[in-house]
């Protein structure tokens, strides 16, 4: 895959996930806190657990992307595991995930969050995210590694930022869906 287009993708997600959280913070309180009749996170859970990701992964990507070896000619190709990772946590056309999973302990946010304040630290961890993927444009995206909230797992740079970006897309729906 062209890197500058995989990059280019990845941006525009992000682009879409600080919109659609701006747009939903000028709701009530009441509304964010409302869990939908399913028994799912309410909008504030959904966005704080990204948050939490977000804390962790936004460190590991400045790190990495810092002392990162230069994008060579070869195009991006996603790693085995990585790849399937990353695609493992986009959700389906309708917006429901396609693989369920049980999140961690420490990052499950049930009854852990009210306050909308968590909104504005995941907008601006967007933008930081946005000035970090402008960043990996330069890096090789298949060489450099970066940790993940998994011990002793690593992937490529471009997996762990597919991966992330998606996670946060997985939870961008639930929280749609939360609102409704």
């Amino acid at each position: 895959m062209e890197q500058a287009q995989f990059i280019s993708d990845l941006i525009l997600m992000n682009a879409r996930h600080r919109a659609e959280v701006k747009h939903v913070s000028s709701l009530s309180k009441e509304a964010l806190m409302k869990h939908p009749e399913n028994v799912g996170w309410n909008v504030l859970e959904c966005i704080d657990h990204l948050r939490a990701y977000g804390d962790f992964y936004i460190q590991e990507f400045d790190r990495v992307i810092s002392k990162a070896k230069p994008r060579s000619a070869k195009p991006f190709r996603p790693g085995m595991m990585g790849g399937r990772s990353a695609k493992s946590m986009l959700p389906d056309q309708k917006g429901f995930p396609l693989n369920p999973m049980k999140t961690f302990k420490k990052m499950n946010m049930a009854g852990k969050v009210n306050e909308p304040a968590v909104l504005h630290t995941f907008i601006a961890q967007c933008d930081q995210l946005e000035a970090l993927l402008k960043k990996a444009q330069s890096a090789d995206l298949n060489t450099n590694r970066c940790r993940l909230t998994l011990p002793l797992i690593t992937f490529n740079l471009g997996d762990t930022l597919a991966f992330h970006i998606y996670h946060n897309e997985r939870h961008i729906q639930q929280a749609k869906r939360a609102i409704r």
